[in-house]
Order: structure tokens, then sequence, then C-alpha cells
């Protein structure tokens, strides 16, 4: 039953087949509701049902006990249906006197009434899967479910309280309900309550009056429901009053660092064409800074400020940057920044460096008040399931978002829950991913507004990408290590010594090493041996051309003019060769160049404009397919240094999924690629291009590009990793 999702037809019908639903004491349960039933039910109820000779069906009837016993108990015939035709057969060998039938969600036929015993309580949308039956009952509906349910079993997928019970579903009527503590019942099979509603559909002829229990307990519902309310209004009027509060100090905070950053930044932008990376970096953090405060963890923002009590406009930024869990640009950046616009050595480290500030800031955060785990109730559970049965388990610690883009870690999250695993992605941005908690994205894959909801995994592979999340290990229970080096370690505007010590460290504890380029695996094999390279990779099924996809506005106006266009993707940063990229448009006015992606320390600027240049500018993941299927050739136009030398770029992979030749600077992943045409230079890289537009419908060049994506996908790498695990 591993194989099947929770409550998936599968699962049910390979519960019956194999005998699990007898084994786990399945029929006794089933006659114990359906005597619970009866008991509950209003007298005024059976006798329109004897007296009418209605037609019952029993829709979830299993194995057929309950049928049974609810036609022995009301002296009239109740027919059995359910989903698993394993079920059915049993109920046919053992009760030959009833008709059971196999149906999919609602009676075989019309039919007086309907009753289901503790079936609804399987469903995420219990009440849509009623309205989806009734459409078949012409004058009863009887639902027995547990009663608030406190700790639901895996299998549950909701709790009914008085509240829960719609006053109508698909024109019927809440008629009765009644709730019991039945684990005190002679032969109880059920350590709680269990609720029983009867629903009458509305403008049924000789429809019985309400007996008096029915009308108190339908009062007794719509006082819960008017205590919720007010419940509800009370707690939306004071966080709106703490809302409002904290817009105006994070204001203020956004002031201050509005009026900090003009003077750095006109220091950095001097400092950063003959300084390069660390001078980049620096104005890239400054640059997102203000945005980042305001973007970031709201509810961590929001403990910080109302634990101080400092009102000045730099505290307010301070507790607001801290909350985020990132050092302060403006306080931990700007001696260093000074000191490059100036062209002097960058002053030694503090006694408290940057870098363990911010370790220590992700630590604190980490251990603010979170979601209460309630909320993610339902989650939790199918977690706890999918875990039972996964491979591994593996935790991803914030990072990066989940929406918009598909980066590495994204990317492995989803491919390691497609084969098999339990995987949990925590955002560093709730609001922006629409997270509150623990939500599961697609089978097996959940994301998380707090690590904590992973804490009761046991030896969880946690996933960690910097030194610095290693913080992260004391919040789950005995934790796998696995470092994950993906790029060089100067890129981190926090690197230093402090830095290195922290990832020998963590290189040497970790239980699997990880480098996504021989160099990055070089450079870590004196600390310890069996680094595994596991460069980046593609998902080909994200670029597919979609038959009958519209082209893209923007890009269709480049394509009208009727050049052969070049793509790029990726970022605008300084590992792109400009002087390079310049010169190739310059002298290629016959071909158009597009360019996707985001501004990265205002490096954009250093693009010459020209009416062959288009600029379109950052697009979500799922619409990336849309343009690079559409390009003629593609580029990777890199400087060459240590950083791009270390270098897996995922673009790589993307292009050429999409279909799309690539031509690219000697960067040694595409050095021997054979899809991959390597060009030095703006002559060789413009004649390299022009070679490339005639190559896409090429069937040997095809045959290239389809062998390079099919050893490079993640669900190859998610295959490596697991059996590095001794989890494949």
């Amino acid at each position: 039953m591993a194989a099947h999702a929770v409550n998936s037809a599968a699962y049910w019908e390979a519960r019956f087949a194999t005998g699990d639903w007898d084994a786990h004491g399945g029929p006794a349960q089933a006659r114990f509701f359906a005597e619970v039933a009866l008991a509950l039910l209003a007298p005024e109820v059976v006798d329109d049902l004897r007296a009418r000779r209605a037609t019952i069906c029993d829709l979830g009837c299993g194995e057929g006990e309950g049928t049974a016993t609810l036609a022995a108990g009301l002296g009239v015939p109740v027919a059995g249906a359910d989903v698993s035709g394993a079920a059915v057969a049993a109920a046919r060998r053992r009760h030959p006197g009833l008709a059971f039938e196999r149906a999919d969600g609602a009676p075989p036929g019309e039919v007086d009434a309907l009753f289901t015993s503790n079936t609804l309580e399987h469903f995420r949308d219990p009440w849509g899967v009623l309205a989806a039956a009734l459409g078949r009952v012409r004058r009863w509906a009887v639902l027995l479910v547990p009663f608030e349910e406190r700790e639901r079993i895996p299998e549950h997928e909701a709790t009914f309280e008085w509240e829960s019970f719609p006053a109508e579903v698909a024109g019927f009527d809440l008629w009765d309900l009644r709730a019991e503590d039945v684990s005190a019942r002679p032969g109880s099979r059920w350590p709680g309550a269990q609720a029983l509603a009867v629903y009458a559909r509305r403008g049924a002829p000789d429809l019985p009056a309400r007996p008096a229990p029915a009308v108190a307990a339908l009062a007794g519902r719509a006082a819960a429901l008017a205590a919720v309310g007010r419940a509800l209004a009370a707690e939306r009027d004071a966080w709106r009053a703490e809302r409002d509060a904290l817009a105006a100090a994070l204001a203020r905070a956004e002031r201050w660092l509005s009026r900090e950053a003009g003077a750095l930044a006109g220091a950095l932008e001097q400092a950063r064409a003959p300084r390069g990376y660390a001078a980049g970096r620096l104005l890239g953090a400054l640059r997102r800074a203000p945005a980042d405060v305001l973007r970031g963890s709201l509810r961590g923002a929001r403990a910080r400020w109302r634990s101080g009590d400092a009102d000045d406009d730099r505290s307010c930024a301070a507790a607001a940057a801290d909350a985020l869990g990132a050092p302060d640009p403006l306080r931990d950046g700007a001696a260093a920044a000074r000191a490059l616009a100036a062209g002097l050595p960058a002053p030694p480290p503090s006694a408290d460096p940057p870098y363990r500030a911010h370790v220590r800031a992700l630590a604190e955060r980490a251990t603010l008040p979170g979601p209460p785990r309630s909320r993610s109730g339902d989650a939790l559970r199918a977690l706890a399931a999918r875990a039972r049965v996964a491979p591994a388990s593996v935790v991803f610690p914030p990072l990066l978002p989940w929406t918009f883009l598909r980066q590495r870690p994204q990317q492995l999250a989803r491919a390691l829950a497609r084969r098999g695993c339990a995987v949990v992605f925590c955002t560093p941005d709730p609001a922006r991913d629409d997270v509150d908690g623990l939500r599961e994205l697609e089978p097996g894959l959940f994301l998380a507004s707090d690590l904590r909801l992973a804490g009761d995994l046991e030896r969880p592979v946690l996933w960690l990408m910097w030194p610095q999340q290693r913080v992260h290990a004391a919040l789950l229970r005995r934790p796998r290590l696995v470092y994950d080096c993906v790029d060089h370690a100067s890129l981190d505007p926090l690197h230093g010594p402090a830095m290195e010590a922290d990832r020998a460290a963590l290189a040497r504890e970790a239980e699997l090493v990880l480098a996504t380029a021989p160099r990055l695996a070089d450079g870590l094999r004196p600390l310890r041996d069996g680094v595994l390279l596991v460069p980046n990779a593609v998902a080909p099924e994200d670029f597919a051309p979609a038959p009958g996809a519209p082209v893209p506005a923007d890009l269709a106006a480049v394509l009208a003019a009727g050049r052969p266009v070049v793509g790029y993707m990726g970022a605008f940063a300084p590992w792109v060769d400009w002087a390079l990229l310049n010169a190739v448009t310059a002298g290629a006015p016959d071909l158009s160049f597009v360019l996707l992606g985001a501004d990265y320390g205002g490096a954009l600027a250093r693009l010459a404009p020209r009416p062959n240049v288009h600029v379109l500018g950052e697009k979500p993941h799922g619409a990336l397919a849309g343009y690079a299927c559409r390009l003629d050739a593609a580029m990777i136009p890199f400087v060459l240094d240590e950083v791009t030398r270390a270098a897996s770029p995922v673009k790589l992979h993307e292009y050429l999924a999409a279909g799309a030749p690539v031509v690219s600077t000697p960067i040694d992943a595409c050095l021997g690629e054979p899809a991959v045409a390597v060009a030095d230079g703006p002559d060789a890289f413009a004649a390299a291009l022009r070679a490339a537009v005639g190559r896409r419908d090429d069937p040997a060049h095809r045959a290239l590009r389809e062998r390079a994506v099919a050893a490079n996908t993640w669900a190859g790498r998610a295959e490596q990793i697991l059996r590095a695990l001794g989890a494949g």
C-alpha cells in the first residue's frame, strides 16, 4: 500500500484486497458504527423510511457489515455501494441477501435515502463530496462522522464540530444533529464521540416535523457559530491595530534606510567597475535592503519590534533587519565599501565580524514564535504518513522563496518528492509564498513557513547549501547533514575567515558532501574524501513547448522584425562579460538579442543600448519555456575567472531542453559538451551565433541536444543522491 496515496481509490482497493481491512478490525467497526447510527437516528425518520418502504444506499459500505446491520435494524432493504471492487466482492459473498454495487462518489441509481458512515472525514472537502452524491437522493441523507476529533488519524482529512455542519447542502436542509461519546458503549470500536447529521431535501412531500432534541441541537449549533464569529471579529480587530502600528514603524525604517543609502551607493558605484565582485555584491545587498525589510518575515519583524522600547528610526531599521536573519548592509558593509571606493585594502575584520552576527541572527530568528501547529494539522498528518513509507525525509532550510524562480533547491525538492521522499521546503518569505504553517504542494512535497514544523521527522536529511545554515540542525531530530556546495565561496558578501572555518567544519561533519562543479569538488577534497559531483540539471517537461501556446507579447514584437533571435536567460550580474556582449551586439545587427533576467547590483547599466537589443526583464519560471522554445540560439557570455570556472549554469540545460543551440565562452561546464559551441572573443562569438541559428532543426544537432538533456535531468540527480544516501 505504500505505493498509493492515502485515501486514493487505489489505496482503498489495496486495503480490502490484501486483507488489511479485516486485520485492523474493519468489519467489527462497521457494525458498531451502524449500531450507533440506529441508536441516534430520530424515530420520526425511521418511521418515515419504513412507511414508504424507502430505497436506501449505504455509500462507502466496505465489506457490508454495516449495511446488513442497518437493514436488520430498519426492517427495510439497504443496498451497499463502494469505490473498491474487492470490498464489493467480499460484501456479496458475506451477505448474499443484499445488493452491492461498485460506485465512485454517488449511489449507482436514484434512491430515497443516502446513508454514509465514517466516510466524509476522509476527504478535504467533505461537503463538496456530499453535494455530488445528493444529486441522486430524493428525500433523506444520514451522515455519521467522528465528532471533535482533535488528534486525527492519518487517513482523516477533516474534523467535524458543531459549527462544521452547514445549514444547507445542495438543496438539502439540516434537519437533525446529535452527538454522543461512544467510547463507553459496550464493545466500543471508537475512542471518542460520533455525530449523526440528518439532512432533508427541501420541498420533499410530507416531511415529519423536527423533534424537540433536534431543535435543541440546532440551537446549540447556532450559538456555537455565533461564538466563533465573535472570536474571529475580536482577533481581526486586534490584528488590524497591530498591523497599523507595525506599518508605521517599518515606514520609519525604510525612510532611514533610503536616506543612508544614497551616499553609500554613490561610493559603491565608483568602486564597482575597478573592484569587481566585492563592491557589486555590497551594492546589490544595499539596493535590496529596503524592499527586503518590508517584504520579508512580517512575523519576525513584528516580534522584534514589539520586544524593544526604542522608537527612533535607526532602532526600527536595525530591529527589522535583524529579524530577517540578515546583516544590516549599512552597518556591516559600510567600512568595506568605503575602503573599496577609496582604492584601499579592506579593513581588518572586527572582533564581531558580520558573518558571526549573521549566524547569530539566524539562530535567534529560528526561535521566534511560529504559527500554531493546529493550523497545519492536515498537512502534518499527510507529512507523517508520507515519511513512514518514504526512502528518506528531506528538509530544505529557508534560503529562497518557492514561487517565481525554480533554482537548484526547488528543483531538487520536487525531484526528490517525485522519487517518493517526504520533502519539506522552508521559505524565508511566507507572505510571498502564501503559506502560514505547512501546505502540501504536490504529493510528498510540503511548503513550510517554519522549519520547526518538520521537527517530528526522525533522522531527516537537512540540506545545507551555505555553512551558516548549520544553525537549523538544532531544530530537528538527529538530522543527517548534506552539504551541497553550489558556488564559489567568494560570491557570498559575508565570505571571510569565519565563514571558511564553518565551511571546513561542515564539510568534515556532513554525512554527504556534493559539489556542482569539478573545481568546487577539488577545493573540498583536502577536507574530506568522497565528494560527490552533482552538477545542475533540468526538468525537461518544464521546457517542452506547449501546443498552441501563444507567443509572449513582448517577444512577438521582437520576432516581428524578422531577424534570427538570440537569447540570454539569467542574472544580469558581474560575471556576464559585458564588453564581449556589447561588441557582439554591435557587430551583429542582423541578429536580435533578447535578455531575460533580473538586474544584479546594477550590472545592466554596463549594457550598451542598441536597436537589436531587447531587455525583457525577469520572468517567472513557468513562463520561460514560452521564450526559450522560440529562440534560434542561446548564449552564455560569461567572463573567465575563478567564479565562472567553478559554475554549473542551470541555463545551459534549460536552453538545450527547449531545443535552442547554445554558444558559450570557454567556461569549464561547457568545454567538452558536443551540443555547445564554445567561442572566445567577439568575432568568434558572433560567428558561432550565426552558425548556431540554423541548427535548431538540424537532426544531428537535435540528437546531440537530446543526449545532453537525457544525461542531465533533476530526476537523475535525485536518484544519484538517494543512492549515495543509501536510500536508492
